[in-house]
């Protein structure tokens, strides 16, 4: 049954409520007699919502789910722990956090918020206790065991649970939240507002977006931007339809048929300072360029010793990654992503450097093109037209044409503390139905590689993190001792098919602004 929403505030009643603390704000309109907030899921958080929310779709497939791993040395007060979270969670603008994803009609999903009393933050907040200490493998086990779990769409769709059992630290807490609720980047910025002092709050009082990337400050010519627009307007075209990667050690085989187990690795901490030193040395790279270039050679020397033919091939493989919508500064507090793709290669190079140069390339053409942008429009439509069930095989259908899924996700830059006690690790996992995920992650100057593998895919996916560190150490030697200033002369990829697509979707574009 739902209650009816009251009209709006008038002008005096808003300006009234936003002279008050943004908490109290967001309490007072949310609990008026009969309010409720509908948020409408779009996109990403659509098609999320709808395979674990819609009883049409539930246990179709395995839900998308962020699980993030908190470590402290010393023991977290649980009572002041869970009143933090309500006020500054709960009360503190994340309204998904308190609401609950319902089918509104046929083909739409929204969040309906709930009052606050009626979430349960024992259930949300569970404590484990045991008098055996946990071991690294007991920790994988159970986050293993989430990816399994099937949460009670009656009830928001997040998890964080209180570990305090865990060899060598006092408490690890577990973020286990529907990817539907929030992405990576929003994530973060609800941890950050846990945090005592929040690295992105500022002396006002306001918080801003997490995540502000640094494009290329050297303006791209005319033809770049031209074919950047005509690649990017192709790839948002013809993607559905362009063929997956070749079968190799990496790749799911059969998309639809996952387990529900994941397995764990993680690779040794490299200094950030390191990272930027080689990234100095090549005037006009950054950070990220690096370090997928470090993760291209670990999945080369992984599939060299596997003796894959894929490394013999010139088509590589390819990465799927989520790009961030958000405008610098801006926070968005669900779904602001799209996907784009780049390409791993093995042939053709003769110096680690020049796969820096090869992903800074592509990196550089995925700024300017408008693919992410448009493939989120489209996802938005399709996600009104397509019944829920067809829906979701296209999702997973897309899904499986790549061979990795990876991140990229910055964490606070210093050392952050809860309740004055130091966290000391963290990590972030991305479970999804696709064989291999790589995740990177930033904090207090160290970088962290973990990766989640399919056990049908790759049972010890400590086989590919052990390349991290061994290709990391030797482009470190290689930029130190022979510096590759200036990247290696490329041929342009833009061909009749890509600019005939690219016309056609600009006609397209044309033609329905016009009407």
């Amino acid at each position: 049954r739902k209650r009816p929403i009251e009209p709006a505030p008038s002008p005096q009643e808003k300006q009234q409520l936003h002279q008050q603390p943004q908490t109290q704000y967001h309490y007072i309109m949310t609990h008026k007699p009969g309010f409720v907030r509908k948020d409408y899921a779009k996109g990403f958080s659509s098609v999320f919502s709808t395979g674990v929310a819609d009883p049409d779709c539930v246990g179709r497939y395995r839900p998308v789910t962020i699980v993030s791993p908190l470590f402290f040395k010393d023991k977290l007060p649980v009572k002041e722990l869970r009143e933090r979270f309500v006020e500054r969670v709960l009360l503190g603008g994340w309204h998904r956090f308190r609401s609950i994803a319902r089918t509104q009609s046929y083909l739409r999903m929204a969040f309906e918020e709930i009052p606050i009393e009626d979430v349960d933050m024992e259930y949300h907040t569970a404590v484990i206790q045991s008098n055996n200490k946990w071991t690294q493998d007991d920790l994988n086990s159970f986050l293993s065991s989430r990816y399994a779990h099937q949460k009670d769409y009656s009830k928001p769709l997040w998890f964080m649970h209180i570990v305090e059992c865990m060899e060598g630290f006092g408490t690890v807490l577990i973020f286990d939240v529907d990817h539907c609720l929030a992405d990576g980047l929003s994530m973060i910025e609800l941890l950050c507002s846990l945090l005592d002092v929040n690295p992105l709050q500022s002396v006002d009082g306001s918080t801003g977006g997490v995540l502000k990337r640094s494009g290329n400050k050297a303006r791209p010519s005319l033809w770049t931007k031209l074919s950047a627009f005509m690649s990017g307007s192709a790839l948002a075209v013809l993607g559905p339809i362009l063929p997956a990667d070749s079968p190799n050690a990496l790749k799911m085989k059969d998309i639809f048929n996952p387990s529900t187990t994941r397995s764990f690795a993680g690779a040794h901490k490299i200094d950030l300072e390191r990272v930027k030193e080689i990234k100095n040395k090549m005037p006009g790279t950054t950070v990220n360029d690096v370090m997928m270039a470090v993760l291209n050679l670990a999945v080369q020397r992984y599939l060299e010793a596997k003796k894959d033919p894929a490394v013999h091939s010139d088509e590589g493989i390819r990465a799927s990654f989520p790009v961030n919508l958000r405008k610098p500064g801006q926070k968005e507090t669900g779904n602001a992503i799209a996907t784009s793709m780049i390409h791993f290669g093995f042939r053709g190079y003769s110096k680690r450097q020049e796969l820096v140069w090869r992903i800074k390339e592509q990196v550089d053409m995925i700024k300017l093109s408008p693919q992410p942008i448009v493939e989120m429009y489209l996802l938005r439509v399709l996600a009104r037209i397509l019944p829920k069930p067809l829906l979701l095989d296209f999702a997973i259908y897309l899904f499986g044409k790549f061979t990795l899924m990876l991140s990229n996700v910055p964490a606070p830059q210093e050392a952050a503390f809860v309740f004055g006690h130091e966290m000391v690790d963290i990590y972030y996992y991305l479970f999804v139905p696709i064989g291999v995920y790589c995740g990177m992650m930033t904090y207090n100057g160290q970088l962290s590689f973990t990766v989640a593998s399919d056990p049908l895919v790759e049972e010890k996916p400590e086989l590919l993190t052990k390349h991290w560190n061994t290709e990391f150490e030797a482009l470190y030697a290689e930029a130190m001792a022979d510096p590759m200033t200036k990247p290696p002369p490329r041929k342009s990829r833009i061909g009749p098919v890509t600019i005939a697509t690219g016309v056609v979707a600009v006609a397209a574009a044309w033609y329905y602004l016009r009407s």
